[in-house]
């Protein structure tokens, strides 16, 4: 069974039920990583990383070595910006790792239930 990992602080995870509940009845195993126990999961095939870098939790540490400076200055440029940004091989080869954030937790949200469709046609590849 295919897995993916969800990193986010427990806001994020419990406002983005949505996504997870999606990919779950298609058949992929979800696991929530928190920013605690992530140097567990980071090696994982697919990591979907909910929040930019200033979510609370150790999460926004975890983006900040993720998204360019170009992309953090982007998500916090306007109170509406949200932005998915898709990476490969951060932790290592052959992994693909998304972020999801919006300007808020609640755009943070929305951006992750608008992805769903596109984050499953990726992990189904």
């Amino acid at each position: 069974k295919t897995k993916a990992v969800f990193l986010a602080n427990s806001i994020d995870f419990d406002l983005s039920f949505d996504l997870f509940d999606y990919l779950r009845t298609r058949n992929i195993d979800i696991i929530h990583s928190t920013a605690d126990d992530f140097a567990k999961y980071q090696y994982e095939k697919h990591i979907i990383i909910l929040g930019g870098q200033n979510a609370p939790e150790g999460v926004g540490s975890i983006v900040r070595t993720v998204l360019t400076s170009q992309e953090q200055a982007q998500l916090i440029s306007s109170p509406d910006q949200t932005i998915v940004s898709e990476k490969t091989g951060i932790w290592k080869m052959d992994q693909t790792v998304w972020v999801l954030a919006g300007y808020d937790r609640f755009l943070t949200q929305n951006i992750s239930e608008d992805s769903k469709e596109m984050i499953l046609g990726k992990i189904k590849q």
